[in-house]
Order: structure tokens, then C-alpha cells, then sequence
């Protein structure tokens, strides 16, 4: 009813130029249905989906649609982690498959390792939302050593461990309860 989006959300981003974004019944998306999915998600200024957006994420296969989300994350990073695309970064977790989660978790190491502690913050948080089994533990293991050394990422990740915990409907002290059931270990120290 609101009429369909005419243009792309940037215009330095080129539609033609992402990798298919598979649904689970096979098809590939439509142009709408990415334009509607990326002004969605860029109206939303935490990392979390949007709510109007999460009924067109529910149909996304995850397990074929990782070459997009890893490409949403280069674009990202090649933007040096601005924060008016921190949708890059949600929509990239929202749709990514395992690979998604450890290139996360290692660039959430180098934030932190590179003292870009807010990017670190934000990325924990998409790293909980990605959902798998070993993006959870390793949120859970980045809320338990920066606990003290650096208390804004460690309350981000707890923070993040809980919300991810509520959206999937289970409790942080729960063995893994992956999401799209996907089983495996977590190679953090």
C-alpha cells in the first residue's frame, strides 16, 4: 500500500552488483524485495530486525545466502564501520550462515584488539543476532573475559547474549539451542 521503493537506500550501493539472496523455497529475491528489506532495516538505529522487516527475513535460507551477508560485511568494513550503516552489519548477520559468524567474531576481536570498542560493541550485538550455536557461545565468551578489562564490551555482549536469548525463546544458561539447526564447536580459546 505504501507504494514500492523506486530507488536503492544509498546511492553508492549497487543492487545488480550483491550476491543472490536465496529464499527457502529456492527463488532468488526480487529487487523489491531487497530494496523494501534494505530500507527497512536502515530505519532501525540499534542492532536488532525490524519488525516489519522480520516476516521477509523468516523466508531468507541462511544456508545459501552467505556470499550476500559476507558481501553487506566487506561493505561495511570498506566503510571503516560507520555508524549510519550499522544496518550493513544487522542485515549481513540476520543473513548469514556459519562463515558469517567466525568472520564476525574475528573482526570483533580486532576492534577490540585495535581499541574501536563502540564497533566492538556493535558487533558483538550482531553476532548475537546471527544465532548459531557458535556465534552464541562466543558471545557468551566475550561477556565473560571482558567482564573487567573492558567493561563496555562485556556488558554489550551480556546484554546481547540476553536479547538473542529472549528473540529465540530460550534462557542464556541453556546448552545450545542453535538456530536453523546447525550443530558445531567453537573453535574460541
Amino acid at each position: 500500500k505504501r507504494g514500492k521503493p523506486s530507488k536503492p537506500v544509498e546511492k553508492w550501493l549497487d543492487e545488480s552488483a550483491l550476491p543472490p539472496l536465496y529464499l527457502l523455497d529456492g527463488s532468488p529475491r526480487t529487487t523489491d524485495m531487497l530494496r523494501f528489506l534494505l530500507y527497512r532495516m536502515a530505519r532501525v538505529k540499534e542492532i536488532r530486525p525490524d519488525v516489519e522487516a522480520k516476516p521477509l527475513l523468516r523466508l531468507i535460507d541462511r544456508s545459501r545466502s552467505g556470499d550476500f551477508a559476507a558481501h553487506l560485511f566487506k561493505i561495511y568494513i570498506h566503510n571503516d564501520g560507520d555508524a549510519k550503516l550499522k544496518y550493513l552489519l544487522t542485515l549481513a548477520a540476520l543473513t548469514g550462515d556459519e562463515q558469517v559468524a567466525e568472520e564476525l567474531y574475528d573482526a570483533v576481536q580486532h576492534w577490540i584488539n585495535t581499541r574501536r570498542l563502540k564497533m566492538a560493541e556493535h558487533g558483538v550485538s550482531a553476532l548475537a543476532i546471527q544465532g548459531s550455536g557458535k556465534a552464541l557461545r562466543a558471545v557468551e565468551f566475550l561477556s565473560r573475559k571482558y567482564r573487567v578489562r573492558k567493561p563496555g564490551v562485556g556488558a554489550a555482549a551480556l546484554a546481547a547474549l540476553q536479547n538473542a536469548a529472549a528473540e529465540l525463546g530460550i534462557g542464556i544458561h541453556e546448552p545450545d539451542a542453535p538456530r536453523n539447526g546447525s550443530s558445531f564447536s567453537c573453535a574460541i580459546p
